[in-house]
């Protein structure tokens, strides 16, 4: 009987090991799941961080096209008032040349008067 009471000894000594092994494994998948469930809030944190900064980035962007928009309007601006200048000065020098033509014109008329003025003097 002694290898019965033995054995049984020593199945008993086994079963307590069991039990302290799935005691531990217990304790350590409890350990797990307060892990994962720190991790799963991490995770959830960082899901809304990175919804929040898209959100901002997309904010950003469309300032930075708005503000492309309007500087090309502006520059489109700048090219028709350029362009506009340059039309004006053109008109300008035209006008001035007009002028000066004109005064060439007065000036030998103012020319040929004062002669005529100078003979009738003289005829007097």
């Amino acid at each position: 009987m002694n290898t019965k009471d033995d054995e049984l000894e020593g199945l008993k000594e086994e079963k307590t090991k069991f039990e302290s092994t799935i005691v531990a494994l217990k304790d350590d998948l409890s350990s797990k799941d307060e892990e994962l469930d720190g991790l799963k809030e991490e995770k959830t944190k960082l899901e809304t961080a990175i919804g929040v900064i898209k959100n901002d980035l997309n904010s950003k962007d469309d300032q930075l096209n708005s503000k492309e928009e309007e500087l090309n309007r502006l520059k489109g601006e700048k090219t028709d008032f350029e362009s506009t200048i340059g039309a004006l000065k053109d008109d300008l020098s035209s006008k001035d040349e007009e002028l000066k033509e004109e005064k060439i014109k007065f000036e030998s008329t103012i020319g040929v008067l004062k002669d005529e003025m100078n003979l009738r003097d003289e005829e007097l």
